[in-house]
This record gives structure tokens, sequence and C-alpha cells, in this order.
């Protein structure tokens, strides 16, 4: 057996990056024109991110 002919029967798939503190610098909120605006930060300490890798044989 060896692994040159063995790769062709693996199916990877891709990898999937959770950000558990939100989006990666894209941002925007919506806000009714007719009333004055909130302004409020949450920003979750630690954050961070997960990322995730699978194959399947």
């Amino acid at each position: 057996m060896t692994w040159n002919n063995e790769w062709h029967k693996v199916v990877w798939s891709d990898e999937k990056k959770f950000n558990l503190d939100g989006p990666d610098g894209f941002s925007y909120y919506w806000h009714d024109l007719r009333k004055e605006e909130d302004i409020f930060s949450t920003r979750p300490l630690g954050g961070g991110s997960v990322m995730i890798w699978a194959s399947f044989g």
C-alpha cells in the first residue's frame, strides 16, 4: 500500500472558521432616522475564533 494511490480515496472537506466575537471587520447597523440614535457598544471579553478541519474517507 502506498499513500500515492490511497490519497485518491480520501474526500476532503474545506475548513470553517467561526468567529466568537462578531464578524471580521464588516459591521453595520440599522436605525430609525425619525428617532435619536442610541450609541452603545457590546464587546465580549475573550472572543477569538475556532478553526475546524474535517476529512472523510
